[in-house]
C-alpha cells in the first residue's frame, strides 16, 4: 500500500499549453504554493485517449488521474493513488458536481474562483445555474476551508451562508513590470493610447470598449489569446495582438489608458480582474464602468469613469498621483497574495497531517 500522504487537487494538471487561460493560471499558482507536497490531480475535464492509461506521472512528480462519468472504472493502481489522498483542493464550484460524484471520503478545501450560479444565469444557462446553487452551498458548508480571490467575494459568500474559516488569495498575474515603479510613473507615453487585455466573454463588453475608444479618439490595442473574427472594417478600428508576458508588459509601459468596462452585478462584484491588477501595476490609468471590482474601492484605487472619459471631464495633471497610488495598491495586493499563500500552505499542511 502506498504510504505517501497526497494532496488531491480536483482540476486538470496545468500543462504549459493551457496557461494562456486565466483558470489554468490560477491552478498553476496554487500548485506553486503547494510545491512542497506530493499531489494527485483528478482531471474530470479532459477525456483520456483510447488505450491511454487512466493516470500519468508528470516530470514534476505530480500524478494526474483521468476520471469521467462515461469512464468510471479505474485501474487498481489509480484506486491505490486515490486511497492515499488525505485532503482534496477543489478548483471552482463548476467541478463540485464531479467531486461529489466520485465520493472520496476525505476533507476538502474549495477555491471559489467566482460566483458560478450568477455567472451561468448571466449567460442564460438557467438550469445549470439552479443546479450550481445547490452545489455551491454544499461546497461552502461542508468544506474545511474556503479560498476567496477578493474581499468582494468574501463578503458575497458570507452574506449568503454565514462566516466560515477562510483565506484570501488574490489572482496575481505572471505579467511583471519591466521598469521600476518610479520609472513607470514618470515614463512618457502616447497620450492617446489605450489597451484592452483579456478574454472575449460577454461580461467584458468588448463592443462598448471599441465604441468608447472610437468616440474618444483613442488608438486602441486589444491584446487577447481568445479567437475573434473581424471584418475588414473592424480591423481598421483597432490593433489586435497576441502577446507573451514580456511583450504585454512592454505594451502596458507605453500605454496611457486601460479599459475594464464590466457591468455592476454579482459576477463582477466578486471578481478581481487580473488585467486590472496588471494595468495598476504598470502605471496604466483604468477606465471603468462599474468601479468596485473585487472590492477595490475599499483600497482607494484611482480610475476614470467611462462617462467622464468620453466627455473629456478629467485632469491629466492628476495622472502622476493616480499612477503612484495605484502602483502602491498593486504592491499591497501582491503582499496579500504572498501572505495568503503562506497561510494557505500552513492550513493545508495541518489538515493533511491531522489525518
Amino acid at each position: 500500500m502506498n504510504s505517501t500522504r497526497y494532496l488531491g487537487i480536483f482540476a486538470p494538471f496545468p500543462r504549459k499549453q493551457y496557461l494562456s487561460d486565466g483558470w489554468y493560471k490560477r491552478i498553476a499558482t496554487v500548485d506553486y504554493h503547494f510545491e512542497f507536497l506530493p499531489k494527485i490531480y483528478i482531471n474530470s475535464i479532459h477525456k483520456r485517449s483510447n488505450g491511454q492509461s487512466d493516470f500519468v506521472i508528470h516530470d514534476s512528480g505530480s500524478i494526474e488521474i483521468f476520471y469521467s462519468d462515461s469512464d468510471q472504472v479505474l485501474s487498481e493502481e489509480a484506486k491505490t493513488f486515490l486511497d492515499s489522498i488525505k485532503l482534496i483542493y477543489i478548483h471552482t464550484t463548476h467541478l463540485g458536481e464531479d467531486f461529489f460524484r466520485l465520493d472520496i471520503p476525505v476533507p476538502f478545501v474549495i477555491d471559489f474562483h467566482g460566483a458560478a450560479p450568477e455567472e451561468e444565469g448571466y449567460l442564460g444557462n438557467q438550469l445549470l445555474a439552479e443546479r450550481l446553487k445547490e452545489i455551491e452551498m454544499k461546497l461552502y458548508i461542508e468544506s474545511e476551508l474556503r479560498v476567496f480571490i477578493s474581499s468582494g467575494m468574501k463578503k458575497h459568500f458570507e452574506s449568503k451562508y454565514g462566516r466560515r474559516n477562510s483565506v484570501q488569495l488574490p489572482i496575481i498575474s505572471d505579467v511583471r513590470p519591466t521598469l521600476s515603479p518610479t520609472l513607470l510613473a514618470n515614463k512618457a507615453r502616447n497620450p492617446s493610447s489605450g489597451v484592452y487585455a483579456g478574454g472575449m466573454q460577454k461580461w467584458q463588453n468588448i463592443e462598448k470598449i471599441i465604441e468608447l475608444s472610437l468616440n474618444s479618439g483613442i488608438e486602441l490595442t486589444i491584446a487577447t489569446n481568445s479567437s475573434i473574427r473581424l471584418s475588414r472594417e473592424e480591423k481598421k478600428k483597432f490593433k489586435l495582438v497576441n502577446c507573451n508576458s514580456i511583450q504585454l508588459a512592454n505594451l502596458y509601459s507605453d500605454t496611457t489608458f486601460g479599459f475594464v468596462l464590466r457591468d455592476n452585478g454579482v459576477v463582477n462584484q466578486v471578481a478581481f480582474p487580473t488585467k486590472l491588477y496588471e494595468y495598476m501595476s504598470h502605471g496604466v490609468i483604468p477606465i471603468v464602468d462599474f468601479a468596485n471590482l473585487g472590492g477595490l474601492n475599499d483600497r482607494g484605487y484611482d480610475y476614470l469613469d467611462h462617462r467622464d472619459f468620453k466627455a473629456g471631464n478629467f485632469d491629466r495633471s492628476l495622472f502622476m498621483n493616480y499612477k503612484e497610488n495605484n502602483l502602491q495598491i498593486s504592491r499591497e495586493v501582491e503582499i496579500e497574495f504572498l501572505e495568503g499563500g503562506l497561510m494557505l500552505q500552513g492550513l493545508v499542511n495541518g489538515l493533511i497531517n491531522a489525518r
